[in-house]
């Protein structure tokens, strides 16, 4: 399934990390997330919410999507534990659109 997003709205996306439907305990892991397409590599912001339950949001402000550009984009969580183990996600499709409204006038 693709998530479709409207260029100019808070893109905040939030999920629970799960292993054969389990929630897993992220403490101590670090995340790092980008979204890949048409204008290349995009970054997220990548937080956790609840690091015990596996609660991760991927978030960027409307102000710093200035650069955007339509189309569809790869974004997958790279997860991090301090000893070196490396976790990546799978893989899912955001396509970003172009809003019809455009913002209000200074």
């Amino acid at each position: 399934m693709t998530y479709r997003h409207k260029i100019g709205a808070t893109l905040r996306l939030a999920g629970r990390l799960t292993l054969a439907g389990r929630a897993q305990d992220m403490s101590d892991w670090a995340a790092a997330a980008v979204m890949r397409g048409p204008a290349g590599e995009i970054p997220l912001v990548a937080e956790w919410l609840d690091a015990a339950d596996g609660q991760l949001q991927l978030y960027v402000a409307a102000a710093d999507q200035a650069a955007w550009m339509p189309g569809r984009y790869a974004v997958d969580v790279r997860l991090t534990r301090p000893d070196g183990e490396v976790l990546i996600s799978d893989s899912a499709e955001i396509e970003l659109l172009r809003p019809t409204t455009p913002p209000p006038a200074p």
